[in-house]
Order: C-alpha cells, then structure tokens, then sequence
C-alpha cells in the first residue's frame, strides 16, 4: 500500500497550508487570507470580489462545506456574523472566474515528475470534482509547478492541483 506521509496528507488536507507551501516554493497562488484575517482590515489582503472557500477537505460532505462571491463589505460582514466562531475554517481568495481553469493530474515517484496530463476543466460534479474535461497541451510554467511539487512533498503516487490561467496571461 502507497500512502503518503502525515504532514504530507495534513497538507493536502488544509488549503491554507497549501497557500503557504505554494507561496515559499514560488509558485504563483491567488492572494488569499483566512475570513478571519479579512474581516480584521483589507490591508494587504485581497479585494472585492473575494472567492469564498473551506479550509478543509475534511468539511467535505458536511453542511460547512460551501463555497460564494463575496461582492462587497457588507456581504462580507454577513458572512463574519454567519460563520461566527468559525472564522478560521474559512478563506477568501482573489476572484479568479475570469480565467480558465485547468487541471494538472501528475505522478511522482522518489521524488521525480514522472507523468502530467493537463486538461480544461469542462464540467464539474455536485463534488466539486471534475467530470468532463479536455486534455491540452502543457504550458512549461504548469510543468515546473508539478515538478517543484514533486522534489518538496513527501509521497508517491498520483496527484493535482488547479491552475488559471488568467486574460492577462498570469497562470
């Protein structure tokens, strides 16, 4: 049996700690904060719209798992007084919708890339998860995440993450 080691899996677990791998591996991440740390002052934290997001897989399949725009102040102050005392179970994110989302599935083993597959995603499940998708060719920047992935987590096997690639060009 394959499995990967507990900080590994607490990771892939925790968004905001994913946030914070992505970021010190240089990889480009949405602005993000904790709903706490938002509600506390915007200074260096993302602006309206925000993408409303659970910190933990673990919330999956409960009713705290649920995902909105937040258009201005005021949504968000309503957002603080519904998940009051749960403020850190939740992250806004810069808004990234108009942008493509694109899936990027690879394998690792000894710590080495050995398979990627990107594909747009077309459509999405009642998970979340994707269940139509057209495969594309890979962007090099895609490649050289995966790969920064590959060399700093401590596992084997299959993984993803979602990327956007932005009008602007931003990935």
């Amino acid at each position: 049996v394959w499995a990967a080691d507990a900080s590994t899996i607490s990771l892939a677990g925790d968004k905001w700690q994913t946030f914070e791998l992505f970021e010190s591996l240089g990889i480009p991440t949405p602005a993000t904060a904790t709903l706490e740390e938002r509600l506390a002052g915007p200074a260096g934290h993302p602006s309206f719209p925000l993408y409303l997001k659970p910190r933990f897989m673990a919330m999956k399949n409960s009713p705290a798992y649920f995902f909105g725009t937040i258009r201005d102040e005021a949504e968000l102050r309503y957002f603080g007084d519904v998940l009051a005392g749960r403020h850190d179970d939740y992250l806004v994110q810069e808004d990234l919708s108009g942008g493509r989302e694109i899936n990027i599935d690879f394998f690792v083993q000894d710590h080495e890339l050995k398979r990627l597959v990107t594909l747009y995603r077309l459509k999405a499940g009642d998970g979340g998860g994707i269940i139509r998708g057209r495969t594309i060719p890979c962007d090099p920047r895609l490649r050289l995440m995966a790969e920064q992935l590959a060399r700093a987590l401590d596992f084997c096997g299959a993984a993803n993450f979602q990327a956007y690639a932005m009008p602007d060009g931003r990935m």
